[in-house]
């Protein structure tokens, strides 16, 4: 969802001597990314799951870890270096 909004985004916001070109690339992709996540949430509701529609949504029932919040908890001298920010 979050590179389908990307695409779109960047549809909007294109500029320059080749607006027009990526303009209707970045839409095709959009375009292409919708059918997807609507076929994927299509067979989550057939497998008797709730699909969910909303990217804040998605972000707040995630399991996977935020490796951003975490970096910013090392308290080692280079960022990242930390094991607890490797660990998943």
């Amino acid at each position: 969802m979050t590179l389908r909004d990307l695409y779109k985004k960047h549809h909007w916001q294109v500029s320059g001597p080749t607006f027009y070109q990526l303009h209707l690339l970045f839409d095709k992709h959009f375009n292409e990314q919708s059918e997807l996540v609507d076929a994927i949430a299509e067979r989550i509701q057939l497998l008797g799951g709730v699909s969910i529609a909303m990217a804040h949504d998605v972000a707040e029932m995630t399991l996977i870890r935020d490796r951003r919040a975490a970096a910013t908890k090392c308290r080692c001298r280079f960022r990242g270096c930390c094991m607890r920010t490797r660990s998943s």
